[in-house]
């Protein structure tokens, strides 16, 4: 089978799975988990104007502890605090509640895990301001989220820890906000962005998460995010695959997509022999997304 028929039949199958799992985030407040908590212990819905996404660890910063990186929103905040029986692992409670989030659409903007996440006493108490999540720091797990839905804007954390009484406590933060298209975007660093497509093997970009215009065509600020992974890892090849549902001009229309992200990316120094593109039109069913247009980066 060449490459091009195995690229057709990896991207119709992981389209038919995700029309399966379309995003719903903006219907209710968190997306059930399979692993529930034992209690809620702090619940709070607000609306802020200072509320702080991390996007980096937690340090000394000017005298202050706060994360290394950081953006400051303002909107409508919900913020929980679950408590998980001893017997049951931190990282299968993470996952499933990452998971949740992310198998619906959310983009990891920055993630650590352990001591790489700084002090958990800075994060329980200066930074939370709940001491129940003072616990061992090589349990630490935390990831900022952002996302698009329903015409507004998403931002949301997960922290995890288990104290020294074995309990797990993990803490879920959501802001939504009207979406704006003039708004500053919000994206993940190039180390981060990496780190997620390796994993995955596909950067899959879409309208609704504000990756591609209203024409498909990748926006100027993810052309210079994937050209600066692309830069540092300069032996790494790629296969491009665009997908349009235009009822009439749909193989034309996608033919465009892959046309501008190919001249975008060797404009910028890449070379074109590192990028094969594939125009699938409107072959993988996805019906149920809300965007015409979604363009599949693969990992070759």
């Amino acid at each position: 089978m060449s490459v091009s028929s195995k690229v057709f039949l990896v991207l119709v199958c992981m389209a038919m799975v995700s029309a399966l799992s379309a995003t719903r985030l903006h219907a209710k407040a968190w997306p059930e988990s399979d692993v529930k908590a034992k209690r809620v212990i702090y619940e709070q819905q607000q609306t802020r104007e200072d509320w702080v996404l991390p996007l980096g660890p937690i340090e000394r910063v000017d005298g202050l502890w706060q994360p290394e990186q950081s953006r400051e929103f303002a909107g409508d905040l919900q913020r929980r605090t679950l408590e998980f029986d001893p017997e049951q692992s931190e990282s299968a409670v993470y996952a499933a509640y990452r998971e949740s989030l992310v198998a619906q659409g959310a983009q990891t903007l920055f993630s650590c895990q352990g001591r790489d996440c700084g002090r958990s006493n800075n994060w329980a108490n200066r930074f939370f301001g709940i001491y129940q999540l003072y616990g061992r720091e090589d349990s630490q797990r935390l990831s900022s989220f952002r996302w698009r839905s329903g015409g507004k804007e998403h931002f949301a954390l997960l922290y995890l820890v288990r104290r020294g009484n074995q309990r797990i406590y993990l803490q879920q933060e959501w802001l939504s906000r009207a979406a704006s298209d003039q708004s500053a975007p919000v994206l993940a660093s190039a180390e981060e962005l990496w780190k997620q497509w390796r994993a995955s093997g596909v950067l899959r970009l879409s309208q609704s998460a504000g990756q591609l215009d209203e024409n498909g065509q990748l926006t100027a600020e993810w052309t210079r995010l994937i050209t600066e992974v692309l830069h540092a890892h300069p032996t790494q090849q790629l296969d491009a695959v665009a997908h349009h549902y235009d009822s009439t001009q749909a193989e034309a229309m996608a033919g465009s997509m892959l046309n501008h992200v190919k001249t975008a990316l060797v404009q910028a120094g890449i070379a074109g022999q590192r990028v094969q593109t594939h125009n699938l039109a409107d072959l993988a069913p996805l019906k149920s997304r809300p965007e015409s247009a979604r363009l599949d980066l693969l990992l070759r």
